[in-house]
């Protein structure tokens, strides 16, 4: 899953890298590329790239005809995602979404980690339990955590709350979660900068991190740190080969 994680967050950056290319062959490339990389994120376990490979082919084109309305969206939902993620955990728990066969048994297991840390949340909201130290609450417990009938998980938050919106609220407080929202919305603010033509590409990046970041894998984790610090420069490497438009077109940048 972690293979597949960083194939999803190479996806839009290479599609640029050959955007900004010139080779003769440029459009298959570029189709084979996507589907060297899609077919084996639709074909894994991980739905959370899945998901997010979805969400980004929607925002991509959108991007491409209201850049500055999707991108300042993207920064938006991003606050969001932090005002809402307590009361949806409650109620996607309360709707019994935990115990829906319908849905895999990885995402009922996730309901349950997210209603008990939203829970815990509010014992500590302003200022968290502190970075990274969610196993080492959980290893405190005196008592072994309670899987009640029908749950496919015990009812503890987990190594981690398996979503970066309710992990900073959980470790970092209400502090640290405005922090991390800012930082997120300036991100995603700063796609603006790039060449009208790499926007689109950078929308769609950011909105692959951010779907995988609010189902998978905790925030962090090294080497989900070191992919996420590298997705802008992989970014801005095929940008720096565009300059300014003439009319909407961007043209190559003069070597």
């Amino acid at each position: 899953n972690q293979h597949v994680a960083m194939l999803a967050l190479q996806l839009w950056p290479g599609l640029l890298a050959l955007r900004v290319s010139a080779p003769p062959r440029r459009t298959l490339l570029t189709v084979l590329f996507f589907f060297a990389l899609a077919a084996p994120i639709a074909i894994s376990e991980h739905d959370s790239s899945q998901v997010g490979l979805i969400a980004s082919l929607i925002i991509f084109p959108l991007t491409l005809f209201r850049p500055r309305a999707v991108i300042r969206g993207l920064a938006l939902a991003w606050c969001l995602g932090f005002v809402l993620v307590i009361p949806l955990d409650f109620l996607a728990f309360k709707a019994g979404l935990h115990q829906a066969e319908w849905l895999p048994k990885s995402a009922r297991a996730r309901i349950i980690i997210w209603e008990y840390t939203a829970e815990r949340v509010l014992e500590n909201p302003v200022l968290g339990i502190g970075a990274d130290s969610t196993p080492a609450v959980k290893a405190k417990a005196v008592t072994a955590p309670e899987k009640p009938e029908g749950f496919v998980f015990r009812r503890t938050t987990g190594q981690h709350a398996h979503n970066l919106f309710l992990q900073s609220w959980y470790e970092l407080g209400l502090f640290g979660t405005i922090l991390v929202a800012i930082a997120g919305a300036a991100a995603a603010l700063r796609l603006l900068l790039l060449p009208l033509e790499a926007q689109a590409y950078g929308a769609a990046a950011f909105t692959l991190f951010a779907v995988i970041a609010a189902f998978a894998w905790g925030m962090w984790q090294v080497w989900l740190v070191c992919a996420i610090g590298l997705l802008p420069l992989y970014l801005l490497m095929p940008a720096a080969l565009l300059s300014g438009s003439r009319d909407g077109e961007i043209v190559p940048a003069s070597r």
